[in-house]
């Protein structure tokens, strides 16, 4: 094998690059051409002797070379591998190893298209319909994307500095990563202009971007916490959206000075914007210095935005701010340690949010959703561990998945409550200042974080992050003293693995202990009868315990705090889903005990155990109606007295508790509810402006569309395109996929396919749609019956494609079912999304097994309690 050989998928490392100077020109901006022309300047650092550069590029047309050298080589040939996505340059003699001196310079053309990758346009809502001012061209280019763009090293370790320069129209607004360095004209059209920016730190292609379009920006100017230069942020947006800037631009100031504190070290960049596009197949991307957003993850419209989409909000920018220091200043050698730089930005972004705004309870959030999402998938046996093996770049997309993001950030808070968070924060902040400007490893950092803490980190973490799974622990009292505590892996495939675990116990008197679990079982001192294992849910880990007697009437559950409940929810729930032991009679029970609850999260917790049982029996008819009328029982007192007219001086967690409920009690057919909510559509309707709440007007839309039918589906139907607002259009998409008829739903499907209707939000109405009971199937039939229209408006983003597949077929629960999955599968191309699609299979599978194991108890317990009238019926009617 010769020096310019690539090992597996990656790039040969004899030639890498030091320097890019990058120009782009003669953007053609008008019909549907949107082409453009590109010229990139290289130098390189020759390693070793060759003479062949191998690099990456896909999608480009008319690639020409050359090369300057001290030795005097030349470009022979080139060639493109679009599968591969690699440019080779073949050259007429051996390529001399030097630090400096050679430049390679490429031209090439290259299309801004639609696909949300790569550099593309985003349509903006409320301008004119023709010409460039209808877009904003922007660029997404992690993981694998920026060479659609240019030519490059597109791996995250081949770290360089860029120039950029590029030539627009002389009315457009351009943004990249660094400062503008000088504005003059275009030597070749006196209507344009060329903008050039000033040199960027070293960093890696995937963190290069560019903003063009016509936009205006609001500015603060904040003070660095250990220099004296001042900091510029700016919100930038399009000219009709950029008033709903404002929160967004304070709260980016707060957290860069509480981020620069905790890591010790200043945001390094000369300023920071923060750009709002319409159209991105992510929430945002962390592009370094310029922070590119979907507008639903960054703007908000005070008067007209619900405190759910605030929350959804600030922990977006808080995460991607995060990633300014963990990602950008310090990053990730390869791709197999994704998870540490999104499960380090995952809980870095909650932490902020939790310090700024603690009346939110971000983490009771978190334990009731995300950590609930993370246990969930890594018990299927399509799960991956978090420190997965990537061979290829082009891989990589299928592991920006939950286990990367929300394990990584379950177990990142995991080792917080073992170390302590000021001797974690150290040791963070030591790793950083270690390797700024540099790529680096997980060993590193659990080298800073043992010399911080004088623990061995690196023997903690290896199974948790080497091992796809995690342990269920359970714990049985010897005594009054002696309690002991025994683990089990959830997952089949991990039946030899032991986990070091870190234990937080209960007491009934309400005292709590430490302890670390390092074998199969052992025995630890408890000062009375054990309440809760994994106090706060501190411990990536399933807990087993008596659930049972923990519906003695004598126990009262208010010791918990919000966090236990809903872990104690959580895991009750999935130890009867997966068949280990807790029955879901017993579920059931635990629910009603805990009805009176008044706190959001566990409201949260409650109705998603309601609703995963709901969604396995969606086609059977008794047992689904009994379900809905439990879920009815046990929210429409409290929707009631919560009533339509919020209190200002209420908490953050009834104004969030208010919209649940009521649209809970709505979708179950509680006419005090539905009536209310028909009259503020009819109002909506007749152009008056109701007195409604924002947070209200997603329950208005969703229960109308589930008892109006077409009457509210057309409406909304064409509102939609005539609504500015992203997250109006967002709660219209939600609210569509309500339809309780299978034929409008169908219908639905295919007009919103058929329309201009963003990916986002089809991939959203599709997702909520498959979630809706009523019309369980649905979706499925549709991709079915329509895949090229599917593939035609989701496949250009992997990010919304994958997702949008597994999460669409993840609710159905029959085998049969899955060997349709399976089948219609079989032959096609599923590169970048078949991890999604077995993911699916997994939860069809396990689905199926629930159903035909608890129908006869959750049957049973519906007709015990009532919600089910008692016929007579023969044994092999439960089976």
């Amino acid at each position: 094998m010769t020096a310019a050989e690539p090992e597996s998928g990656r790039l040969p490392q004899g030639v890498k690059p030091v320097h890019y100077s990058v120009q782009l020109h003669h953007l053609n901006l008008a019909g549907d051409d949107w082409t453009y022309k590109g010229s990139v300047e290289i130098d390189l650092n020759v390693k070793e002797a060759t003479n062949r550069i191998v690099l990456n590029a896909y999608e480009l047309r008319n690639v020409s070379a050359s090369l300057s050298s001290a030795c005097k080589a030349a470009v022979e040939s080139i060639s493109i591998d679009e599968d591969v996505q690699r440019l080779n340059i073949f050259l007429d003699r051996e390529l001399a190893i030097a630090d400096s001196g050679t430049r390679l310079t490429l031209t090439y053309e290259a299309t801004i298209d639609d696909h949300l990758t790569g550099f593309y346009r985003s349509q903006e809502a409320g301008g004119p319909e023709d010409g460039a001012q209808d877009y904003v061209l922007t660029t997404q280019f992690q993981p694998s994307d920026a060479r659609s763009a240019f030519p490059c090293w597109d791996e995250p370790e081949f770290k360089a500095t860029f120039d950029l320069s590029i030539e627009v129209p002389n009315d457009l607004t351009v943004l990249s990563n660094m400062p503008k360095k000088a504005s003059g004209p275009s030597t070749h059209d006196a209507n344009r202009k060329v903008v050039a920016f000033e040199r960027t730190p070293v960093m890696s292609t995937y963190l290069l971007a560019w903003g063009i379009g016509k936009l205006e920006c609001m500015e603060t100017i904040i003070a660095r916490n250990f220099s004296d230069a001042p900091l510029p942020i700016r919100v930038w947006a399009p000219p009709s959206s950029l008033q709903h800037g404002k929160f967004a631009l304070e709260f980016a100031g707060q957290v860069i000075t509480y981020f620069s504190k905790i890591f010790g070290i200043d945001y390094p960049l000369p300023k920071l914007d923060l750009l709002a596009v319409t159209e991105m197949s992510d929430d945002a991307m962390e592009n370094w210095g310029l922070v590119i957003f979907r507008s639903t993850a960054l703007l908000l419209d005070e008067a007209a935005t619900s405190l759910e989409a605030r929350t959804r909000v600030a922990y977006i920018i808080a995460h991607e701010l995060a990633h300014q220091w963990f990602g950008n200043l310090v990053t990730m050698t390869w791709w197999d340690e994704l998870w540490l730089n999104e499960g380090f930005a995952t809980w870095a972004g909650w932490d902020a949010c939790d310090l700024l705004y603690p009346e939110w309870d971000v983490w009771g959030q978190f334990v009731a959703d995300d950590m609930q999402e993370a246990l969930d998938l890594d018990a299927l046996p399509s799960s991956h561990p978090v420190q997965v093996p990537v061979f290829d770049g082009l891989e990589v997309d299928s592991i920006f998945d939950s286990i990367s993001y929300l394990k990584g950030a379950s177990i990142v808070r995991m080792l917080i409550g073992y170390l302590g968070r000021e001797i974690f924060l150290r040791g963070v902040s030591d790793y950083l200042s270690a390797n700024v400007y540099q790529s680096a490893t997980g060993e590193s950092l659990w080298s800073a974080l043992k010399k911080a803490s004088g623990k061995d980190v690196a023997s903690l973490v290896e199974t948790w992050i080497t091992t796809m799974g995690f342990p269920v622990v359970s714990a049985q009292e010897i005594d009054t003293e002696i309690l002991s505590v025994k683990q089990v892996p959830a997952v089949a495939q991990t039946e030899n693995t032991i986990w070091t675990i870190p234990l937080t116990l209960q007491s009934t008197n309400g005292t709590t202990s430490k302890a670390l679990l390092e074998s199969p079982s052992s025995q630890f001192g408890i000062d009375g009868a054990l309440m809760k294992l994994n106090v706060e849910q501190q411990g990536f880990y399933r807990s087993q315990i008596n659930v049972q007697a923990l519906l003695d009437p004598s126990i009262s559950l208010t010791s918990l705090s919000t966090r236990d409940k809903a872990g104690l929810l959580g895991d009750a729930m999935a130890l009867a889903f997966n068949g280990l032991g807790t029955p879901t009679s017993t579920v059931l029970d635990l629910i009603k005990k805990m009805s009176n609850e008044a706190d959001f999260v566990v409201w949260t917790s409650i109705l998603s155990c309601v609703d995963k049982i709901s969604s396995t029996f969606s086609t059977d008819e008794e047992i689904s109606d009994g379900l809905k009328e439990f879920e009815l029982n046990l929210v429409s007192s409290k929707a009631h007295s919560l009533g339509w007219s919020p209190n200002p001086h209420e908490t953050y967690s009834t104004q969030r508790l208010r919209p649940l409920l009521l649209t809970t009690a709505g979708l179950n057919g509680d006419e005090k509810t539905i009536q209310k909510a028909t009259e503020f559509f009819t109002s909506i309707k007749r152009g008056h402006n109701p007195s409604l709440h924002p947070s209200l007007l997603d329950p208005v839309f969703q229960i109308v569309v589930s008892t109006l039918g077409l009457d509210a589906t057309s409406y909304l139907m064409n509102l939609y395109p005539k609504t500015p607002s992203p997250h109006e259009r967002e709660s219209i998409a939600k609210a569509l996929a309500q339809i309780t008829s299978s034929s409008e739903a169908m219908q639905c499907l295919h007009s919103t396919f058929s329309s201009p209707m963003t990916p986002q939000d089809l991939e959203t109405l599709a997702v909520e749609m498959a979630e809706n009971p009523a019309v369980a199937g649905v979706v499925w039939t549709f991709m079915k019956n329509e895949w090229e229209l599917v593939c035609e408006r989701l496949e250009g983003s992997m990010a919304i494609f994958e997702p949008f597949v597994r999460r669409c077929l993840q609710t159905l629960s029959s085998r049969e079912e899955g060997r349709e999955i399976e089948g219609f599968f079989e032959g096609k191309d599923t590169l970048g999304y078949r991890r999604g699609v077995d993911v699916a299979l997994d939860f069809v599978r396990a689905n199926a097994r629930f159903r035909e194991r608890e129908r006869g108890v959750v049957g049973e317990w519906l007709r015990g309690n009532g919600f089910v009238a008692r016929t007579p019926r023969t044994g092999s009617d439960w089976e």
